[in-house]
This record gives C-alpha cells, sequence and structure tokens, in this order.
C-alpha cells in the first residue's frame, strides 16, 4: 500500500477510480485471471491526475483566491 500511496501522490479519488478501472479493463482485455498490483502500477503509468492536467488552472484558482483573500472551507 505504501508503494501505491507513493506512487499517487496528489491523486484525488476520482484519479484512484480511474487508475482502478483502467486496471480491472486491462485485465479483463487480456483475459488475465485476476487483477494484481503490477497491473495497478501499469495503470499509473498510463494515467495523469487531475492535479497535474490541470496545474495551470488549479496554480489561477490559487492566486485568485489568495487576491480575494478567501479561505479553504475545509481549513
Amino acid at each position: 500500500m505504501d508503494k501505491l500511496a507513493d506512487k499517487t501522490d496528489g491523486y484525488c479519488g476520482a484519479d484512484l477510480k480511474g487508475v482502478v478501472r483502467e486496471a480491472l479493463e486491462s485485465v479483463f482485455v487480456k483475459k488475465k485471471p485476476a487483477l494484481t498490483t503490477a497491473d495497478i502500477f501499469d495503470a499509473i503509468v498510463n494515467t495523469h491526475s487531475l492535479s497535474e492536467v490541470m496545474k495551470e488552472s488549479i496554480i489561477g484558482m490559487k492566486k485568485k483566491y489568495a487576491e480575494l483573500k478567501l479561505k479553504n472551507a475545509s481549513n
């Protein structure tokens, strides 16, 4: 679990769901008998987190929040 957590740093729940779905689809297509940790690692390599894909937008939103002096609801 620690290795999986290290490989998915910055991933949100939807990102993790996508990784698992990708791994399961791969296993199904390859007609493998079971999902393995290696299948999940392969799926991680082939997917990108929302925080990576939307990096510029997130930076822009953070700057705007700071300008408006808004606080995160979870703080």
